[in-house]
């Protein structure tokens, strides 16, 4: 982790002036995002226990960490969306964009210099345990304060992790901010990264409120910009299927659906707008005079030629929409070009471009994936096919589809990941890591990534390299097979 480990390394030797930096690097976050500057200014001392010593202090830290996390894992080409999206059979890259960062993703070609996802989700990790330590010590903070926060330190490091491992497998699991520590670590299996994950999500169930935590922790709001005690239960909902824990799915995602009075279904046209029924959790944007990342990236009105780095949609998505599904007609935008009447199709789902009035927020758990999630996790314990069939038709009847005819385990499975397919597409990486965990990568990349410039598919491509440079400088780390 050489990123992480040279930032470490600064932060345990000068400690007083990298934590006045980081606070300064959060108010100038704050001064960029319009709603998070309600919170009281952070105080501007020079050692981290100083730091937790004030609930504004400590609680700027966080809004920090958010606002970092919106412009760094949602941000246009480079979003978990976007790589997601074009690594997979999703996204197709013009042929324009020859110098764009996305081909080796796009033609499934990484190599071990690239460290996209990999130092980024390090530095977030390592900013929520400097947090999570700072929490843990501190005697000044009121106790709902440390509370709250303590819980959304756990459950943002469970996130990271998730993404972690799910683009690199066996990952070295860092538990705390000492470099020293840190530099040497070797890589954890995966399995026992699950441990970790679950365990703090488990603690973050507990810690975190039901209500959405304004500005300031304790204060409640209609904002579902940070997590709650049911975005931790989201997340551990989908943790559990990955992991094969179907019972365990089942019930995380039962207790969601079942609070009707704070999460239900919207209409195909209000799922991408902000704080709606049915989102779980959303993020506030961050930059001026646009509402998502995605919105600005997607959207194409104008010929490609003009673009340097643009994506559509496949037609592997395009084709996997049954005839009369809406969202083909309320999620997806096309574009025909003046030069040779060729049309594009592009993911339309946030449609807020330019706007003075934010409408939309990136979302990042809604109602319709604990749907989905539900139904494969009673499909896989074969005992409940009927209620299987309910969830997934719950979802279908909303794109204003018929009732599903799979009627047994293995058509219901191949149902529901097609229904995924159509539902999710270009959200959170979520098609990539289906075909990853459903085994089926191998059969629908070797087809789809020859297509892709003349790529080429291995099996070792599902799993991202670990940065040459990382490894050069921790000796114990090792490399994913295939690089």
């Amino acid at each position: 982790m050489f990123n992480v480990i040279s930032i470490q390394k600064k932060i345990f030797e000068k400690k007083s002036s990298i934590t006045l930096l980081m606070l300064l690097q959060t108010i100038f976050l704050l001064s960029s995002c319009e709603k998070m500057v309600l919170v009281d200014p952070p105080i501007t001392a020079s050692t981290g226990s100083t730091v937790f010593s004030t609930d504004a202090g400590a609680n700027a830290i966080f809004i920090g960490i958010y606002s970092e996390l919106c412009y760094g894992m949602t941000s246009g080409g480079r979003s978990i969306s976007v790589l997601g999206g074009v690594a997979s059979d999703e996204l197709n890259i013009f042929e324009i964009t020859a110098g764009s960062h996305l081909i080796p993703f796009y033609r499934n070609e990484l190599s071990a210099t690239q460290t996209e996802s990999w130092g980024k989700i390090y530095s977030y990790i390592h900013r929520v345990n400097s947090a999570i330590e700072g929490l843990t010590v501190s005697e000044q903070l009121a106790p709902s304060t440390k509370q709250v926060l303590l819980g959304e330190a756990k459950f943002l490091r469970a996130f990271m992790y998730f993404y972690l491992i799910n683009f690199y497998g066996d990952v070295p699991l860092a538990l705390t901010s000492d470099y020293r520590v840190n530099a040497a670590l070797k890589r954890t299996l995966k399995e026992k990264v699950y441990e970790q994950i679950i365990a703090d999500l488990k603690e973050s169930q507990i810690l975190l409120p039901e209500d959405y935590t304004g500005p300031k922790p304790g204060e409640s709001t209609l904002e579902k910009v940070r997590p709650n005690k049911w975005v931790a239960t989201a997340l551990l909902a989908r943790v559990y299927l990955y992991t094969g824990q179907w019972a365990d799915a089942e019930e995380q995602t039962t207790a969601i659906i079942e609070n009707k009075s704070v999460y239900d279904t919207v209409s195909l046209s209000d799922v991408f707008l902000k704080n709606n029924k049915e989102i779980i959790w959303n993020i506030q944007p961050v930059g001026y005079n646009f509402n998502t990342d995605d919105a600005v990236f997607f959207t194409i009105t104008e010929d490609p030629v003009s673009y340097s780095d643009k994506v559509y949609l496949s037609e592997c998505v395009w084709k996997a929409f049954e005839p009369g599904d809406q969202r083909k007609i309320k999620w997806v935008g096309s574009y025909t070009t003046t030069t040779n009447s060729a049309t594009y199709h592009f993911p339309s789902k946030y449609k807020a471009i330019g706007a003075n009035v934010v409408t939309e927020y990136p979302i990042i758990f809604r109602l319709a994936e604990q749907y989905l999630i539900r139904a494969e996790a009673r499909a896989q314990q074969n005992i409940d096919i009927s209620g299987a069939q309910s969830d997934l038709n719950i979802i279908r009847a909303r794109a204003g589809l018929s009732k599903t005819t799979a009627n047994d385990q293995a058509s219901l499975l191949d149902a529901i990941l097609q229904e995924r397919q159509v539902e999710l597409f270009t959200e959170w990486g979520h098609r990539w890591f289906d075909l990853i965990r459903t085994g089926k990568i191998n059969t629908v990349m070797s087809s789809v990534t020859p297509n892709k410039r003349n790529g080429t598919w291995q099996n070792t491509d599902q799993l991202y390299p670990i940065p040459l440079e990382d490894i050069r400088n921790n000796p114990n780390l090792t490399q994913n097979p295939g690089y």
